[in-house]
C-alpha cells in the first residue's frame, strides 16, 4: 500500500471477497480504478475535511479582506493576541508609516435590509460593541461580508474568472452611542462597500489626521 492506496493485480480478488470489501462496515472499500491490469482499492474512516460552515465563512471574510487590501497596494496584519476586539488591521505595503485601518471582521448569509433597503443590520454582541466604539486615532471598522444563502455560490474559480459572491460593507464604529442591551442591531450604510477605493480614502484620511490636518 502506498499513499492509502493498494495496487491488486485484476482477477485477484474474487466476487466473494469483492463483497466482503464492499459490506465490511469498519471501513469503506471500493474500486477507484481498473488500470493497467490493477485494481486501485483505497480505504476512508472519515471525511478528509470536516471544517464547519461558519469556519469556512470566517476564512472567506479573511480571504476577501486580503485580496481587497492587495489591490489597494495594502497588507493585512494580525494580533497574536486580541483582546480590543480587532481581528486584523491595514496598512500600506510602502508609504505612511502612521495610516492603518483596524477591522473587526464578521461573514454572515443574514444580513438583514432595513427601512426598505436604505440600511443594512447587523447584531453585534455588547462587549465587541463596547471595545470598537472606543475613541481611536485611526478608523476602527465593523466588515461584515454578506454571503449567499447556498454555500455552492459563495466561490466559483474558473479559468476565465474567480468570482466570491457577494459584497462586504463597513461602518467605521467609533464614537458610536452607549447602549444598555446585550445585543445591538448595528446599521450600515449600503453605500459603504468595502472596497480598495474605502480603503485608500481611510488611510488617506489618516494619515491627513495623523500630520495635524497640514
Amino acid at each position: 500500500m502506498v499513499n492509502g492506496f493498494a495496487a491488486i493485480k485484476r482477477g485477484a480478488i474474487s466476487a466473494s471477497l469483492r463483497r466482503k470489501l464492499h459490506q465490511n462496515p469498519i471501513r469503506s472499500w471500493y474500486e477507484s480504478a481498473n488500470f493497467h491490469g490493477y485494481y486501485l482499492l483505497t480505504t476512508h474512516t472519515m471525511p478528509v475535511v470536516t471544517t464547519k460552515t461558519s469556519d469556512i465563512k470566517e476564512r472567506l471574510s479573511y480571504a476577501f479582506v486580503a485580496m481587497v487590501a492587495a489591490r489597494a497596494g495594502c497588507q493585512v496584519l494580525t494580533p497574536a493576541v486580541d483582546r480590543n476586539g480587532v481581528d486584523l488591521w491595514i496598512s500600506p505595503v510602502e508609504g505612511s508609516l502612521t495610516a492603518r485601518i483596524l477591522i473587526q471582521l464578521k461573514a454572515t448569509v443574514r444580513l438583514a435590509r432595513i427601512d426598505d433597503g436604505r440600511a443594512l443590520s447587523f447584531p453585534l454582541d455588547r462587549r465587541t460593541y463596547d471595545l470598537l466604539r472606543r475613541p481611536a486615532t485611526c478608523p476602527v471598522l465593523l466588515v461584515v461580508l454578506d454571503l449567499p444563502n447556498d454555500p455552492d455560490d459563495w466561490l466559483e474559480v474558473d479559468s476565465d474568472a474567480a468570482i466570491m459572491r457577494r459584497a462586504a460593507y463597513w461602518v467605521d464604529m467609533r464614537g458610536a452611542p452607549d447602549v444598555g442591551t446585550k445585543s445591538v442591531a448595528v446599521r450600515i450604510s449600503p453605500d459603504s462597500l468595502f472596497d480598495h477605493h474605502a480603503i485608500l480614502d481611510l488611510l488617506e484620511r489618516t494619515d491627513f489626521a495623523s500630520r495635524g490636518g497640514s
